[in-house]
């Protein structure tokens, strides 16, 4: 068949695919029965041509339309299809299947996995800071106290869930990770608030104690909480929304920690003041405590960390060990130094995934598959009114500038649907001039219902011929020569 050289390609195919529909009646397949170049990657040509000798791998996109009521129906086929590839009849391929669903379903099982570890840590912490409170006057220790300021930080964890649920913020699985870094800091706001109480005379008061402890300790506990809490509201600046996710939780729950700690552990730790001028036991809180009593576990606890303290302070306060801490530090500067100067930003979908998930082998093989061309997505998000030529003429300037950039393939890989939609109207229309009434006939074609994907379109404001008929919409152009992946882009 001979063709006009504005034909595009699926016009080109669509009489093969309906002679093929013909012959073999009995056929129940959906997919067409054509290759097609943009599938194909790693191509190897015969000298001299442009005919396809062999190609490495084919990447198939297929478009899943269901409710959102029933979302779950694209990802239990997603799942079926995983499991056909299975069969022997695929044996000699090494197939695979990936969405949307599929990689939401990876990150979520990411964070219910990891989430039972958050008890081994609690457990492991609440462990080394009571026997890290425990003294040879057992009116001195502090087991009761030390537990309730290792739960102080899941209280803040607790609220801050809660209070952002309260705002209609979505719990993405990547916040789980909040929960350890807010751990570590509740705990360490927690020794820093029982040495500068130990340090306080015992003599005095309850409420004069408290307050040289909090005028020890508050300034460092504020600002450490402040600039973590800071840190992360600079990452809210990311345009990843699990980032943003995360930083915004780990702030509001280092401040609430901070609060807390601030008013309910010092509110423990002055009970835990009267208790100790009453004589009373630090564990069995309503015996009275003998001064003269011993435990050995105790002794040898207490006796473990003083021998420990005194060696290390001997030894860095040693010359040889401060010339040696401070090649160290320069080493670490050193290496600091290159590091951030070789520093590349790359959130990859594997790194959201276990070890075990088929995305860590999946993803390195479709990025190897895609440095010889990799397709980009650009998202029109505000196209305005089509039909005043002027705006109509920027639009299709950006498509042209991206096909004529650095390593663009060129206009032969692009995907755009008003390009193709003037083609319609100039063979179907009444008209040349761009209108809305015919988008959704458009659409519904057979030769080019798979642009309708490109687009979020208002079917009655588009018969009405409302510039509200397309609200956005995107296009899709390749690079080749490229060996990083080429981001979405949003105009």
């Amino acid at each position: 068949l001979n063709f006009p050289e504005n034909v595009d390609f699926f016009e080109k195919i669509f009489p093969y695919v309906r002679f093929l529909k013909i012959h073999n009646k009995h056929t129940v397949t959906t997919v067409l029965r054509v290759i097609s170049g943009n599938n194909a990657y790693g191509v190897t040509l015969k000298n001299g041509t442009k005919q396809i000798e062999a190609f490495s791998t084919a990447i198939l996109p297929f478009y899943l339309v269901s409710s959102y009521e029933n979302t779950d129906v694209i990802y239990q086929w997603l799942l079926a299809a995983r499991r056909s590839f299975k069969d022997e009849r695929f044996s000699i391929f090494k197939c695979e299947v990936t969405g949307d669903s599929m990689v939401s379903a990876e990150v979520r099982r990411m964070g219910l996995e990891t989430a039972p570890m958050i008890g081994l840590s609690v457990l492991a912490m609440i462990i080394f800071v009571v026997c890290s409170s425990l003294r040879r006057d057992p009116s001195r220790a502090k087991p009761w106290e030390s537990l309730v300021g290792c739960l102080i930080p899941l209280l803040a964890l607790l609220s801050t869930t809660g209070l952002l649920c309260w705002f209609g913020w979505k719990f993405q699985s990547i916040i789980v990770a909040a929960f350890f870094l807010v751990l570590s800091v509740g705990v360490d706001d927690v020794f820093i608030i029982l040495r500068a109480w130990d340090r306080t005379n015992t003599d005095e008061e309850v409420p004069e104690r408290m307050a040289q402890t909090l005028e020890e300790s508050g300034p460092s506990i504020l600002i450490s909480s402040i600039t973590n809490a800071m840190a992360f509201l600079i990452g809210m600046t990311s345009q990843t929304p699990a980032v943003r996710s995360f930083s915004l939780y780990s702030a509001i729950a280092i401040s609430i920690c901070f609060l807390y700690q601030l008013i309910m552990f010092s509110a423990v730790l002055a009970a835990s003041g009267y208790r100790e001028r009453s004589g009373l036991q630090s564990l069995l809180c309503w015996r009275k405590a003998n001064p003269k009593a011993r435990s050995a576990f105790v002794e040898r606890i207490v006796t473990a960390q003083s021998v420990l303290i005194r060696r290390y302070s001997r030894i860095i306060a040693t010359w040889p060990t401060r010339i040696v801490l401070l090649i160290l530090m320069c080493g670490y500067y050193y290496a600091c130094i290159v590091g951030i100067s070789q520093l590349r930003t790359l959130i990859s979908i594997e790194k959201m995934a276990l070890p075990d998930s088929y995305l860590q082998t999946f993803q390195h093989s479709y990025e190897a598959s895609l440095k010889n061309m990799q397709p980009i997505s650009v998202f029109v998000l505000n196209p305005g009114d089509l039909r005043d030529p002027e705006r109509l003429a920027t639009i299709k300037q950006i498509v042209r500038d991206f096909e004529n950039a650095t390593y663009s393939y060129g206009p032969e890989s692009t995907f755009f649907w008003i390009q193709a939609y003037e083609e319609f109207l100039n063979f179907y229309g009444e008209t040349e001039d761009f209108t809305y009434a015919e988008v959704p006939t458009f659409f519904k074609s057979a030769t080019y219902f798979y642009l309708s994907t490109f687009v979020k379109y208002n079917e009655s404001a588009c018969l009405d011929n409302d510039p509200r008929c397309i609200t956005s919409f995107f296009f899709m152009t390749n690079f080749h020569k490229v060996t990083v992946s080429c981001p979405c882009v949003h105009t």
